[in-house]
C-alpha cells in the first residue's frame, strides 16, 4: 500500500508549520522593558495575550482581558485595539525587548498592563 503524494505533501507542510510556531514561540522574549525598568509578563487565562499586573490583587489589565470589549472595526481608519484601549481609559505604552521587538500595550490607571489583542473581539 503505497500513500499518495498528497497525503506526503499535507505531513510535510505539517511538520513545517509545526516547526515555525514553535520556532516564533521559543524566539519570543520573556523580557521586555519599558525604557530600563523590566516588565515581567504573564499569560493571560484566557486566549493568548500577556499581562502585567505591577500588585497583588485586582489588576484592571486582567479585569479586562478576561472581558473583552466588542471592536469598533472600521472606526475612521483606527486600530481595534486602540479604540478599545481608549474606551477602557489605557493609554498605549511600547514595550521592547533586548534585540529591539516592540510590543504595544494597554496601561491602566493601576500601571497593569495588557497586550492590546488581549483587549478586544470581533
Amino acid at each position: 500500500m503505497s500513500i499518495s503524494p498528497r497525503v506526503n505533501w499535507l505531513k510535510a507542510m505539517t511538520a513545517l508549520l509545526l516547526g515555525a510556531a514553535f520556532s516564533y514561540a521559543s524566539a519570543q522574549s520573556e523580557e521586555w522593558f519599558i525604557g530600563d525598568q523590566s516588565i515581567k509578563l504573564e499569560k493571560c487565562t484566557t486566549g493568548f495575550c500577556r499581562i502585567f499586573c505591577p500588585k497583588e490583587g485586582v489588576c484592571l489589565a486582567r479585569l479586562y482581558s478576561e472581558n473583552p470589549l466588542k471592536s469598533e472595526v472600521g472606526s475612521g481608519g483606527r486600530n481595534p485595539s486602540s479604540g478599545v484601549c481608549s474606551r477602557r481609559s489605557g493609554q498605549i505604552s511600547i514595550l521592547k525587548d533586548r534585540t529591539g521587538n516592540e510590543m504595544p500595550m494597554c496601561r491602566f490607571r493601576d500601571d497593569s498592563m495588557v497586550n492590546l489583542d488581549g483587549l478586544w473581539i470581533w
